[in-house]
């Protein structure tokens, strides 16, 4: 089940997209250096979790 809207859990979409965004950014020479997700008052960083890296 995918977190509420507005809501600054990740989802497994939310996973996919990060790798996939990686692959094409390694592809094209452009190193991802986070993906913030935004909910109504907080934010969920993949870079401060250990991820894309």
């Amino acid at each position: 089940m995918p977190p509420p809207k507005n809501s600054p859990l990740i989802s497994i979409e939310d996973r996919t997209l990060t790798t996939r965004l990686r692959e094409g950014g390694d592809l094209l020479g452009i190193r991802l250096l986070d993906h913030l997700i935004f909910g109504d008052d907080r934010l969920y960083s993949f870079a401060d979790q250990g991820w894309p890296l």
